[in-house]
């Protein structure tokens, strides 16, 4: 339960940071006029202000938390079988990460 509190906490605090720069991206994807980063900037937030920045934040934060509490609690448990397993080498041994990421990834998709 710990490895995936830390893995939704990350998440979350990740979408924090990113999200203003999801948003400008989309922005500058959506555009039919040729346009850059300080324009699409000044028009958002003279438009919507901060809050623009962060438009769609709870989907987000929603999602990297689900991804990244998984992911990280999954990958963190599977290594562990695996050295505990003595299969393959010891926990940095590059078998042993791809295992356990392969792993991780099929339980962030299920």
């Amino acid at each position: 339960l710990k490895k995936f509190a830390a893995g939704c906490l990350a998440g979350a605090l990740g979408s924090l940071v990113g999200n203003p720069f999801d948003v400008l991206k989309t922005r500058m994807m959506a555009s039919k006029t040729e346009t850059s980063l300080p324009k699409e900037f000044s028009a958002l937030m003279a438009n919507q202000g901060v809050g623009g920045f962060y438009r769609g934040i709870s989907a987000n934060i929603t999602r990297a938390m689900v991804l990244n509490g998984t992911k990280m609690s999954c990958y963190d448990e599977i290594k562990q079988h695996i050295v505990k397993s003595g299969l393959v080498g010891g926990t940095k041994d590059i078998s042993t990460q791809a295992c356990s990421a392969f792993g991780a990834g099929f339980f962030m998709t299920c």
